[in-house]
Formats: structure tokens, sequence, C-alpha cells
């Protein structure tokens, strides 16, 4: 979606929750889609800033510590281990303060939340995290 097509669902949803306020048996997903059209909002809005994911490394001998960011899948996390040229390979990830799913790209073809509204990622972005 651009940012024009954001706004416009933003305010949709805003209007949708407003109206779910004033009736008797409110529609959960009401602030769900607000808040995630509010989140996609804030994101195209400061694009650059959001563009790329920070990953850590850490090396002793033959142990290697991963560090990734947001919610990645555990199949990103096999992967790397399974790539990984040293013995021992532990991938950690909820390491930083994005609010991201990091599905793979196997999620992207079978659908669902975590490639719904509330992910910035693409189906590229676990394969750069592997390489």
């Amino acid at each position: 979606m651009t940012p024009e097509e954001l706004e416009l669902a933003f305010h949709k949803a805003l209007d949708l929750y407003r109206t779910s306020l004033r009736r008797a048996a409110r529609d959960p997903y009401d602030i769900l889609n607000l808040m995630a059209y509010g989140d996609r909002l804030t994101l195209a809005r400061n694009l650059e800033q959001w563009s790329s994911y920070d990953l850590q490394a850490l090396r002793a001998g033959p142990l290697c510590l991963v560090f990734l960011p947001g919610e990645t899948f555990v199949e990103i996390a096999l992967a790397i281990r399974e790539e990984s040229p040293f013995e021992h390979t532990f991938v950690s990830g909820y390491n930083d303060l994005t609010p991201v799913y990091v599905p793979d790209e196997t999620a992207f073809e079978e659908g669902g939340f975590e490639v719904g509204l509330w992910c910035y990622s693409t189906p590229e972005t676990s394969k750069v995290m592997v390489r």
C-alpha cells in the first residue's frame, strides 16, 4: 500500500473503532486493525529509518552466537544453524525493540496473520538473514 492508501485505511479503521465505542458489543478486531494501520502508517512515514534490521553475531572459537531482531520464525534460526561453518551456533530472536514478524518464505506462501498487517518483512528478508 502507498502512504496515501495507508492514510485512508487508518482513518477508516479509526472511524470503525469510534463507532464500536458507541455499540454495546464491540468487535476486538476494530482496535487491532486501528493499531496495525497506525503502525504501518508510522513505518511508511519513516521508511528510511526502518528499512534495515540489525543483526549481531559473536564468535569465540567454535562457538557462534547470533542475535536476530523482532519475532523471527524458528525456521530462519534453524537455517542459520545449518549453514553456519561453526561447530556450535546458537540463534536468539527478540533482540531489539523492532515490532516485526520475520517469517520465512514458506509463511508468505501459506498466508496467515504473521504475513498480514503486522508484517513489515518481505519473503526475501529471511534469505538475507540466513546469508
